[in-house]
Parts: structure tokens; C-alpha cells; sequence
């Protein structure tokens, strides 16, 4: 008797982004279950990592930065995730950027940021970052330094929603805001068609490419943005100057194993700039692919086998 395939979506909110959960396999009872496993996960990192909820465990470390705390084994796990990144992009992806994003006026969530005058103050060059992390414990010090987890926060709160679907015997299609990772096949047992978005705000994607099992991310300007003193700022800030990095790019796309890796890779990959990516992404071997101010589509050798279709 062939066995049914079944497949369920819902459409959520978290992370101040949107949730969209799609649950292949098993019975309907065990894909619900599933997806309700999923949303808690996601929500899980949320009430660990957000910096503007003050009874996060973030928001608490980030209070006494030079303490040591107690906190969930999550927070644990998802600053070594950082730590990896940071070493692994020779510091591009850099949390502590957080105290130039509150100088530029990102101190709040991001509805509630508005135009603001100019109040950066020049710094001299961080030194390294050497985070204390004891997973034995679940202890952590930010020696000093308060961070932001933001991409990598979202990107681990994927991978740990879809290992959540995993235990209910269902795989599937897990994105946070445009940012996800799929772990098996869909419904008719082909790789899932994923559309990447136009970072001017077009109806259509820019791209589309297909994934079996693995990560993506896309780190753009199309959403983050205000003024300063009447200048467009974004959230993509450089950690080598705290300003706004990746000049001549809207967005940048990235293909790993895991959701958090390519929320990592596609940051240290913007900031390469237009003129640098090509190099960048071919010197790190990156499934990439990125849009430039003009518009206009560029990818990595890496990526072409994924791309099913491309804007002209």
C-alpha cells in the first residue's frame, strides 16, 4: 500500500520576523506537532537572545558585561556559535557592533526607530573578542563587551526548529523572515524552489534556487534602514569602522550546511563590498550570490549549480 505523503504549512510571527513552517511526511497529527514543536523552539531563542526584552538572559549579561552569569544552556550554545563565527570570518561577523548600532540609534526595536541626529563618537580599534563560555555550567562573561546575536540568534533558531521537527519523525522547510534551511525533500520528493527577494522592494524575486537539505541567508538593506543627520544608515555595520559596510551592495545571499553558518557567511560576505565580493566569495568557496545598487545580478561559481532561474 504506498503510504501518503503529507504536507502542512503555517504562517507565524517571531524574532520580528516572519515564520513560515512547512511539515512534509507522517501523519497530519504528527506534522502539527511538529510545527508546534518548531514555533517553540524559535520562540525559546527569542525569550533567550532578544537584546530589547530586559528579562532575556542576553539582555541581562549584556546589563553587567563584566559578570559572570548563570544562563540557559541556549544562550550557551548560541554565543559559541558567534565566537566560531567571528573566528572563522577573521572578525567581519562581530557581534559587539551593538554599541555602534545603539550610537547610530538602533537602541530599540526596529519600529520604533526613526530619523536621528548624529551621535557617533570615533573609536579606536577593538581588540580581540574572547567571550568567557562554560557549557559545563551554563555560565557566560562578555568580558566587558555587551553583543547582539541578531543574525546568528535567527539563523540557530532555524536549524533548532527543523532538529525539533526531526524528533517528531517529520522534515521540512523552516524560514525566518527569508533566512532558513530545509532538511529533506518536499512533498513530491524534489528539492524545494526558493525565491530570493529583491532588495528594492520589487513584487518579484531577484533569483530562485533549489535546496534539498541545508541553510540560507540573506543579509540586505531593503528593510534596516534610516537617517542620520539626513544620511541613509543600515544595520550591516563594518566592526573595523562601526559604520555601515558593503558599499556598492544591496544584498547578499549565501548557501551553507546550517541556517546559523550562512547567516554568519552572507554578513562577512556583504561587507566585502561590490568591488571585493567576486574575490571573496571564489577565495572562501561560497554558494553566493549578490545584487548591486544598480540591480544588477552577480554569483559565485559555487552557486550556479543551485540557480534555476535568474532576473535578466
Amino acid at each position: 500500500m504506498p503510504v501518503e505523503v503529507v504536507q502542512r504549512e503555517v504562517v507565524d510571527a517571531a524574532m520580528a520576523s516572519s515564520v513560515k513552517i512547512i511539515a512534509v511526511d507522517g501523519s497530519d497529527r504528527s506534522a502539527g506537532e511538529a510545527i508546534a514543536s518548531a514555533l517553540d523552539a524559535i520562540r525559546g531563542v527569542e525569550a533567550s537572545c532578544s537584546r530589547f526584552d530586559p528579562a532575556s538572559d542576553l539582555a541581562r549579561a549584556n546589563a553587567s558585561p563584566g559578570a559572570r552569569h548563570v544562563v540557559s544552556s541556549l544562550l550557551v550554545r548560541i554565543v559559541a556559535l558567534a565566537l566560531e563565527g567571528y573566528r572563522s570570518t577573521g572578525g567581519l561577523f562581530d557581534p559587539r557592533v551593538i554599541a555602534d548600532l545603539e550610537q547610530l540609534g538602533y537602541d530599540r526595536t526596529f519600529v520604533e526607530v526613526g530619523a536621528q541626529e548624529a551621535h557617533h563618537v570615533v573609536r579606536p580599534p577593538r581588540g580581540t573578542w574572547l567571550p568567557l563560555i562554560d557549557v559545563e555550567r551554563d555560565e557566560l562573561s562578555l568580558q566587558g563587551e555587551p553583543i547582539d546575536l541578531g543574525g546568528v540568534a535567527k539563523g540557530a533558531a532555524v536549524d533548532l526548529a527543523l532538529r525539533a521537527m526531526a524528533a517528531s519523525g517529520v522534515h521540512g522547510l523552516v524560514d525566518l523572515g527569508g533566512d532558513g534551511a530545509v532538511s529533506g525533500p518536499d512533498a513530491l520528493g524534489a528539492p524545494w524552489s526558493i525565491g530570493i527577494e529583491d532588495p528594492a522592494g520589487g513584487p518579484d524575486p531577484v533569483a530562485v534556487f533549489t535546496r534539498s537539505v541545508g541553510g540560507y541567508a540573506t543579509s540586505s538593506t531593503r528593510i534596516r534602514r534610516w537617517e542620520v543627520d539626513g544620511v541613509p544608515v543600515h544595520h550591516l555595520l563594518d566592526p573595523r569602522t562601526g559604520r555601515p559596510g558593503g558599499s556598492g551592495l544591496r544584498s547578499v545571499t549565501v548557501l551553507m550546511p546550517t541556517a546559523a553558518e550562512a547567516e554568519v557567511e552572507a554578513k562577512a560576505a556583504f561587507l566585502a563590498g561590490g568591488d571585493a565580493i567576486a574575490r571573496h566569495a571564489a577565495r572562501r568557496s561560497l554558494a553566493c550570490l549578490w545584487v548591486d545598487e544598480d540591480g544588477a545580478v552577480g554569483w559565485s561559481r559555487a552557486m550556479a549549480p543551485s540557480l534555476i532561474w535568474v532576473r535578466p
